[in-house]
């Protein structure tokens, strides 16, 4: 989650993961020593490596081992974590994150329902994580709601405690379903269909209420086709707005919006786009 590091950032983990589980995990050291970038630090505590390349794991649990030589790691494939409550969608197009609920409040965001796309190895959105705990932005931004790609109802950060429960998954597809809030459980089902990636987020809430979709953009979307107005003042504050420049109101037709970029165009469908929720699902 911290920005800027890598795999080689915890290369050490992996001489100890061959130290517990031997040449099962050979292929993910040679994997990740042959990154031609050189290995990114931690912004906190260090272990110790020779030349920032050698750490101490390795002369400790591996002593004997020569020179590795690349090669491929093993095949990876669409992943359920219950026990995490995250699950991996992948095809030749997209790779999919998806967290569906909490085990432990340590540490914790408002993400429930979050998730992080790639697109053909680069990112369409991912999750904006932590600039550090000495930092501003860590509490007045990262640890909003607003700085993830999942809902808020009535401006309220979400529950962060509560499991999430797996309905459905498949190499293709994932359903999974969690409560929010005290009255609001959210159902979200991501499906693969070669390059196509069906995304439906609902909320089925007790009451009346107002509910905020958010998805963060790593490349610029094209405004060219879409049509905005000034954003009323106000709306955002309570989503850590000082760290959101020149806020726009989208005009929807008909509930649909189209939204295009260089690595996708987005087309959202908003059932009864009137803004409010009354008790019924909306995707």
């Amino acid at each position: 989650g911290w920005p800027n590091i890598a795999l080689k950032t915890y290369l050490h983990i992996y001489y100890m993961g061959y130290y517990a589980l031997g040449n099962a995990v050979l292929p993910y050291i040679r994997h990740i020593e042959d990154g031609g970038l050189p290995r990114p630090k931690l912004p906190l505590s260090e272990p110790y490596y020779y030349e920032n390349r050698i750490p101490m794991a390795r002369i400790l649990f591996a002593p004997d081992m020569d020179d590795l030589k690349a090669a491929p790691a093993a095949e990876r494939v669409s992943a359920n974590f219950e026990a995490s409550n995250c699950a991996i969608l992948r095809n030749d197009t997209y790779n999919v994150f998806f967290k569906y609920g909490h085990q432990t409040k340590s540490h914790a965001h408002p993400d429930k329902m979050n998730v992080e796309i790639m697109v053909k190895g680069k990112v369409l959105t991912k999750d904006l994580s932590n600039s550090g705990y000495a930092s501003r932005m860590c509490n007045e931004w990262h640890r909003k709601l607003a700085a993830h790609n999942t809902c808020a109802v009535n401006g309220e950060a979400s529950d962060t405690d509560r499991s999430g429960q797996i309905l459905t998954f498949t190499k293709n597809q994932v359903k999974a379903k969690v409560q929010a809030y005290d009255h609001v459980w959210y159902v979200r089902e991501l499906r693969l269909e070669q390059d196509m990636l069906f995304d439906v987020f609902a909320a089925e809430a007790e009451t009346e209420c107002t509910m905020d979709w958010f998805f963060h953009f790593e490349t610029p979307v094209d405004r060219a086709g879409v049509v905005t107005e000034p954003a009323p003042e106000g709306i955002l504050a309570e989503y850590g707005s000082a760290y959101m420049l020149e806020p726009v109101k989208l005009v929807h037709d008909h509930g649909r919006i189209v939204l295009s970029q260089e690595l996708v165009e987005m087309e959202l469908i908003v059932p009864g786009a009137g803004g409010n929720l009354s008790g019924k699902d909306v995707q």
